[in-house]
């Protein structure tokens, strides 16, 4: 064996390079830089091979027909309705005897809600009667698709809830318009007509009707002296608004509510808006804080957790505490101590890991999550051709912007516009050298060239009233550069007759100063001072 197979690990008999052998002078492993190296590919490596597996896995998703297990009351979704098929492995708690005790008779008999709609009040019903370890109510998810009846669903817990003598409910969205369907979901649940303008006379189901009033046309007074009983609706913008006293939205919201004492309901549809209590910068939004600090305050309330996209990473199940997942629940059914537990393990086990978190809710009966069939539809790719009109407007615009370029060439070559990009007379004081890769196939000028050209030009300082840089940020934009070039101004402010306006600023009145004498007096300096902003007042003489 010759001194090379030896170096490098090759046997004599075969061409196998044993790697392991003698590779100490081209593999440095003692190195720190390379096993940096090494340690990033592999994570790298892992990365790409968790992503793979959740690519596969979402590819993979399918669907299984939906029917309520638990509960053989009410009609038929209109449409055919899904559910995943790992979901729908699992079976979910038994509802008791009576879990809709309490709700008026004629929504189930009249079908004014479907079996499934049902089916989300009664577990909602279900997992206010639980309570976690320190003692607050559990709460209730639904997270089903475009569809479903969301709404409706709130209106009905909302219905059973207030039969039961609770008659101070709370209803946050990200609508102001969205008010107007929370009345007309009450009202169809509660089979009465839609409340009528203020204008438009007495309504005469007021007596049956459940009021609900918008927070943002009542004043920052205390919510009981406004109004009666009933549901205040309002945004997650108006939740952290405060006037200029630093009287607090969320705070008024409390205070109407009863404190700890409270047990309505409160709805956050569209929830997803509190997903960021836990960021990446580990700075919170301000209606995460504000969700968290009225489920703090108020923590025997009904809570409904309301969206169709709730969570794509685990960190935005945070504002759900709630659901028992971490800090312990009555019966020890929480699987982790914590939030930052609970993330640190869904995290490093990927998309499986959340359709097992998924699971065990719907398992506790505290999910439901459904979504309409897509079994009967039929899609079809249509290219948007355009029509006469359309292409005849296209063409007047190409026409006009070709005749533009053709005016801005002739007169840059009558010498009647100066080019902003002659290199041959001051650009190259600027340090902007342009060549043959600077312009396109069209003659325009590449937008690399013309931020170079406005980047060196911001650098040089000139003397020139008019500002040249100001000139070629306007016909940069012509001539092909980035539309950022306009900003800045073409030349200075001046006052007038071409004075500064630096120059017109009003004169101060003449105080004289007086300097405190051993007696008391005062000694006059004699010498006037100006205030600024101040005119000097014109001394009236006698006549």
């Amino acid at each position: 064996m010759s001194s090379y197979d030896a170096m490098y690990g090759m046997s004599s008999g075969s061409g196998h390079v044993d790697m392991s052998s003698s590779s100490h002078h081209r593999r440095p492993k003692h190195h720190k830089k390379w096993r940096q190296q090494q340690n990033a590919q592999r994570a790298k490596a892992a990365q790409q091979d968790q992503e793979e597996d959740d690519e596969d896995a979402m590819e993979e998703v399918e669907f299984a027909d939906y029917a309520p297990a638990k509960l053989k009351v009410g009609g038929p979704h209109p449409d055919p309705v899904v559910e995943n098929a790992s979901l729908a492995a699992v079976e979910p708690p038994d509802l008791g005897e009576d879990p809709l005790a309490d709700l008026p008779e004629e929504i189930v008999e009249e079908n004014r809600l479907s079996g499934l709609q049902l089916e989300s009040i009664a577990y909602a019903n279900y997992r206010f009667a639980k309570s976690l370890a320190d003692g607050s109510r559990c709460g209730f998810f639904i997270g089903d698709g475009a569809g479903m009846g969301k709404g409706r669903q709130l209106a009905g817990i909302i219905a059973q809830q207030s039969r039961r003598g609770h008659g101070r409910h709370v209803w946050i969205s990200v609508s102001n318009d969205l008010k107007f369907d929370a009345e007309r979901d009450l009202a169809d649940i509660l089979g009465l007509p839609p409340a009528p303008r203020e204008s438009c006379g007495v309504d005469r189901h007021a007596d049956r009707r459940l009021p609900v009033y918008a927070l943002s046309k009542l004043s920052y007074e205390r919510l009981s002296r406004q109004i009666r009983d009933g549901v205040v609706f309002l945004t997650y913008a108006a939740l952290i608004a405060k006037n200029h006293k630093g009287l607090r939205r969320v705070e008024q919201l409390i205070d109407w509510c009863g404190g700890a004492d409270f047990e309505g309901c409160v709805m956050f549809d569209e929830s997803h808006k509190a997903k960021n209590l836990q960021t990446q910068s580990g700075k919170p939004t301000k209606v995460a804080e504000a969700v968290m600090e009225l489920q703090k305050a108020l923590p025997r309330a009904k809570i409904v957790y309301c969206s169709a996209t709730g969570a794509s990473e685990p960190r935005h199940l945070a504002y759900m505490a709630r659901l028992g997942l971490w800090d312990g629940a009555e019966d020890g059914a929480a699987p982790f101590d914590d939030f930052d537990s609970f993330k640190q393990i869904v995290d490093s086990r990927g998309v499986g890991m959340m359709e097992l978190i998924a699971m065990h809710l719907k398992q506790q009966g505290a999910l439901v999550c459904r979504a309409l069939s897509f079994q009967h539809c039929t899609f079809e790719l249509v290219d948007g051709v355009m029509d006469a009109h359309l292409e005849k407007v296209y063409d007047r615009a190409v026409e006009l912007w070709a005749q533009l370029r053709l005016v801005l060439l002739k007169m840059l070559g009558d010498k009647t516009l100066k080019n902003p990009f002659d290199t041959s007379s001051d650009d190259s004081a600027t340090g902007a050298t342009m060549d043959e890769n600077d312009v396109d196939e069209f003659g325009l000028v590449s937008s690399s060239y013309a931020a170079k050209l406005h980047k060196a030009s911001k650098q040089t300082k000139t003397k020139e009233k008019k500002t040249r840089p100001g000139q070629r940020h306007a016909l940069a934009l012509l001539l092909g550069g980035p539309p950022a070039l306009l900003q800045g101004p073409l030349r200075r402010r001046e006052g007038p007759r071409g004075h500064r306006a630096s120059r017109n600023r009003p004169r101060g009145r003449k105080v004289r100063r007086r300097r405190p004498t051993v007696h008391g007096g005062g000694q006059d300096l004699g010498r006037p001072r100006r205030r600024q902003g101040l005119r000097p007042r014109r001394r009236r003489h006698p006549r």
